[in-house]
């Protein structure tokens, strides 16, 4: 961690500078601690930057390629294809060709993109809860926000690496840049520590803060994602962890802190941003912070005249085998819901291409302030009902899950409503539902399970050789390799782990 720590506290405060959307990244590269957290704007600008790092795996850059740590992940379930360029680092994630190696430059991008924002959080998390210039109302309210966000990052890191280091103090010296990794459970436990913590804050619920900060609602919805991934691999805790996702998500539900969007296309506008069924967000503005997705997913080597940026495309297509899947009276298969299908002009040629993403206000140029979806309300819903559907023995009545399962079905295939549901109706769900968005690849590492596609049967993860794979899935691809680069930094991470 050496390399990445000590830039980490150059750059603690310097990201805390905040903009008109509390996001412009402007460092100051001479300011400390002691000098820092005089006063309660001071406080406020260190929470605001605290959250720069959720925008790292959409704006990081490797081999030139932008959005590169995103692109990686949705290539390795196998259901996307990279229609641009590609190297052997691409081409380890898209064809598992030969295994994901300890030297990708992507590994590398992914741990330090978690762990910087790590330091940054735990710097911020120290200081304001020292501090005396506000009262305990006031910290609690910038102590919620941060105890969810390094939540949030060790929950990816988990995911990812499976046992790491567990940091919670900041580094101040150069005696703790060497830690050992500790077994995952304790990452675990931690990250439902610091949910847990944040919830006690009493953070707004999302229905009286758009601005894109944390809210209680938030909280809720990961802690309920948190458990359900507990109940499943790797931990594998089972019923009590399900009977903690149902009722946490029921607790939200019930709650009516959120809400599902009408149409598709609600999802994505502008005056939709951190509303009703857009949970929790990466913050983006087409003039500070322009969204690097938006021109990542154009057709590779398009029309100049369909985007200003057309040239950028090809980062991420839909693989056929997995459009193909839905049926098609489901709505999300339609032109322009999820997907489009580009004809190239002057040719009989067309492409498939992801659609979620696409700004109609960055056509003319280039700059997209569309916001990056982390958590919507439909994983909540699908959570309350695959916990209870594991509960109940693989299928459940219960008119809260069911309810919960046909509000997201019956969007996407108004006549498909149904009075039983089972765990493989919900993970095919998860499929359709989030595909592109950074979750397929989760859903498969804890429930172990694969769409094998073009057909919706759900079928074993290990051995299911996805399309765009040269091979079936074994037991050493569910877990990145740690970095190169941090092994060689720190011999601790190749030791026992505590």
């Amino acid at each position: 961690m050496k390399r990445y720590t000590i830039i980490a506290l150059c750059i603690l405060l310097t990201g805390a500078t905040s903009c008109k959307k509390f996001l412009e990244e402007k460092p100051r590269d001479n300011v400390t601690p002691q000098q820092f957290y005089k006063t309660e704007k001071q406080l406020s600008a260190a929470v605001d930057g605290a959250y720069v790092g959720l925008a790292n795996p959409y704006i990081s850059l490797f081999l030139g390629l932008s959005v590169a740590d995103f692109l990686s992940i949705e290539s390795i379930t196998g259901y996307a294809t990279r229609p641009g360029i590609q190297g052997v680092d691409e081409g380890q994630f898209q064809y598992l060709s030969p295994k994901v190696e300890t030297s990708n430059g992507y590994v590398y991008n992914i741990w330090k993109n978690a762990y910087l924002p790590l330091e940054n959080c735990n710097s911020v998390i120290a200081n304001i809860s020292a501090t005396t210039i506000v009262d305990d109302a006031t910290k609690n309210k910038y102590l919620g926000q941060v105890y969810f966000l390094r939540a949030y990052h060790y929950f990816n890191l988990v995911r990812y690496f499976g046992d790491v280091p567990l940091k919670t103090l900041p580094t101040k010296s150069s005696d703790n840049f060497n830690v050992p990794r500790n077994h995952q459970e304790a990452v675990y436990d931690q990250i439902v520590s610091d949910l847990l913590a944040a919830e006690a804050t009493n953070l707004p619920v999302l229905a009286s803060d758009a601005s894109g900060h944390v809210t209680s609602t938030a909280v809720k919805a990961m802690l309920a994602k948190v458990y359900l991934t507990m109940a499943g691999f790797p931990l594998n805790k089972g019923a009590e962890y399900y009977q903690k996702a149902y009722d946490k998500a029921k607790e939200l539900i019930d709650g009516k802190e959120a809400s599902l969007f009408t149409t598709y296309e609600d999802i994505r506008l502008y005056a939709n941003k951190n509303k009703a069924e857009n949970i929790f967000m990466v913050q983006r503005d087409a003039v500070a912070n322009t969204s690097l997705i938006h021109y990542t997913m154009l057709p590779y080597q398009g029309d100049s005249g369909y985007s200003k940026v057309s040239e950028n495309g090809g980062g991420l297509a839909p693989d056929q085998n997995f459009y193909d899947s839905y049926t098609d009276d489901d709505v999300r298969k339609g032109e322009k819901q999820f997907f489009y299908i580009y004809p190239y002009p002057n040719t009989t040629k067309t492409t498939l291409t992801i659609y979620k993403y696409w700004d109609q206000a960055a056509a003319g140029s280039g700059n997209s302030g569309e916001n990056i979806p982390l958590i919507r309300y439909p994983d909540v819903l699908l959570t309350c009902a695959e916990a209870k559907a594991n509960l109940d023995g693989g299928s459940t009545t219960d008119a809260t899950a069911v309810a919960a399962y046909n509000a997201v079905h019956t969007r996407a295939i108004p006549a498909g409503a149904k009075t039983t549901i089972t765990t493989e109706d919900v993970l095919r769900e998860r499929f359709w539902e989030f595909c592109y968005e950074n979750q397929t690849w989760f859903d498969m590492i804890r429930t172990r399970k694969a769409l094998d596609v073009p057909g919706t049967n759900i079928v074993n993860l290990i051995g299911y050789k996805a399309p765009q794979h040269t091979r079936a899935f074994e037991e050493a691809d569910l877990l990145l390799p740690l970095p190169l680069q941090e092994t060689q930094n720190n011999p601790e991470l190749s030791g026992p782990v505590q």
